[in-house]
């Protein structure tokens, strides 16, 4: 769902975004209605994770690394005792790899082949597979979608396993591009790669406010790198406490409408007045 573009239309996130901006015009995002609304009066960019962010992780893309490292590498590698969370697909078969043993120059020549194995593996695994959208998700991803706001992704899943995760969820018809695991170990390049590929999609997609939102301390690095506004959620294995030490632009407890958002609009006219 790509919503149409309009440049003189206020939108309304409900408190997605808090007072915590940078040093821009607080009016530069925001415009106020009589009845006291705060709304974003511009167009904007929001890439999302997808794992403990839109989706509960998935067993299949675990037991898929396992396959990959057994069939290209010949070793048992386990993903978390190199504590996963947040890093790209090609960082954790990378981090692995080194842990067990394999010289750099092994992983160069084996990288793609190992990726390709897990890609396949998954494919086939998530058949057998409920995959869980996290609460408020949807709501979310509806309420966004009816705005002239761009939706896309900055996942460290592979390409073809974010989209197959989308697509088994019913969420794919909500994002049109993204950066992805397969593109860069280095998640922070990943969001540049991701408005890029936006600019298809609206040619000023760069200049618009860019958010950046995910579970994990290095969703918010990333962000901060790549000169973006951070979102963090506590949906994944970090509390808010943990996220906030990173200093994220907004914390929230999860993306249900109902959790967060309203505190938020409150902050918003606090710092107005």
């Amino acid at each position: 769902m790509l919503a149409r573009f309009d440049e003189k239309k206020n939108i309304s996130l409900h408190g997605i975004i808090n007072h915590r901006l940078p040093a821009i015009p607080f009016q530069y995002y925001f415009s106020v209605t009589s009845s006291g609304k705060f709304y974003i009066s511009m167009n904007a960019t929001l890439l999302f994770d997808i794992d403990n962010t839109l989706l509960k992780g998935s067993k299949s893309h675990r037991q898929a690394f396992h396959e990959g490292f057994t069939q290209v590498f010949g070793i048992r590698g386990d993903v978390e005792a190199i504590n996963p969370h947040g890093k790209t697909d090609r960082q954790i078969i990378t981090e692995v790899l080194t842990q067990n043993g394999v010289d750099g120059e092994t992983i160069a020549e084996g990288l793609n082949e190992c990726m390709g194995v897990v890609a396949h593996t998954f494919t086939e695994l998530v058949k057998h597979e409920q995959l869980i959208v996290l609460d408020g998700v949807v709501e979310l991803l509806e309420f966004l979608g009816s705005y002239p706001l761009l939706l896309g992704l900055v996942t460290g899943n592979l390409e073809s396993i974010a989209w197959e995760k989308l697509q088994r969820t019913g969420l794919k018809k909500y994002f049109f591009f993204g950066g992805f695991g397969s593109d860069h170990s280095i998640r922070s390049r990943l969001v540049a790669i991701a408005l890029n590929r936006a600019r298809v999609h609206c040619s000023k997609a760069a200049s618009y406010p860019v958010f950046l939102i995910g579970d994990t301390p290095r969703d918010i690095l990333a962000g901060k790198k790549a000169g973006v506004l951070t979102v963090a959620v506590a949906t994944g294995v970090y509390t808010q406490d943990e996220l906030h030490r990173h200093k994220p632009d907004i914390v929230l407890s999860s993306l249900k409408p109902s959790e967060g958002f309203e505190d938020i609009i409150d902050q918003l006219r606090t710092a107005q007045h």
